[in-house]
């Protein structure tokens, strides 16, 4: 049990009987990163509908990145300055560490790289 939390890219296609499909690609893995997380369950919040959903809510959700997120979220962590997240004992607890900043960075430089690309990549995260 805990917080896990997912970049996948995600392709969709048709199939002969003209269903959807998708497929999805991990991108990027983060165990118990709840700051992190937090970032990214305000944005969705920032999304219509989504205003006075909670925490509850945003689990195994799909947020759907774009370049105005992720560069938010590559200065947020250069900046060590992620939202504070206490979820709790499931939730763990964010490190900031020279080497888990690199790896944060490095991870959302990867999603960048791909919307660039004109991929499309998704934040999900369950607990």
């Amino acid at each position: 049990m805990g917080l896990d939390m997912y970049m996948l890219s995600r392709f969709g296609y048709e199939t002969d009987d003209h269903k959807n499909q998708y497929s999805e690609e991990e991108v990027a893995y983060w165990r118990k990163h709840p700051d992190l997380h937090r970032f990214f369950e305000d944005e969705w919040r920032k999304l219509p509908g989504n205003e006075n959903k909670s925490d509850m809510d945003f689990n195994c959700q799909f947020l759907e990145m774009n370049e105005e997120i992720i560069e938010k979220a590559l200065f947020r962590v250069t900046m060590r300055a992620l939202p504070n997240n206490d979820g709790g004992f499931f939730f763990g607890e964010s490190t900031y560490t020279k080497e888990d900043i690199r790896m944060d960075l490095q991870q959302l430089s990867r999603v960048k790289e791909l919307l660039k690309n004109n991929v499309k990549v998704y934040y999900y995260s369950s607990f």
